[in-house]
């Protein structure tokens, strides 16, 4: 299994979830068995977009953000240059 999506949560001070977002990823590629790949271009125009919907779907609750907690999938390496900018595509789990 391969990441397939970007989840937001925005949660109150108490934990109650109070509004979400998702975009879709593009299918990863398996090049040969055992190997999953996927594009990381593809990972910041879909968290833009999944964080997007999340605070629409706040509204008004939106001007109360107070922070932002970010998390990522377990075991994907992006080999990046010494920009900083992938050089390849990320190797999933």
């Amino acid at each position: 299994m391969a990441t397939a999506e970007v989840r937001v949560v925005c949660a109150d001070g108490a934990g109650a979830v109070v509004a979400e977002g998702r975009a879709r990823l593009p299918a990863p590629e398996r090049p040969r068995p055992g190997w999953s790949e996927q594009e990381p271009a593809a990972w910041w125009p879909a968290v833009a977009s999944a964080l997007r919907d999340a605070t629409d779907a706040l509204g008004p609750r939106a001007r109360a953000l107070v922070a932002v907690a970010v998390s990522a999938t377990s075991g994907t390496v992006v080999v990046v240059d010494d920009e900083g900018s992938p050089i390849g595509p990320a190797l999933l789990y």
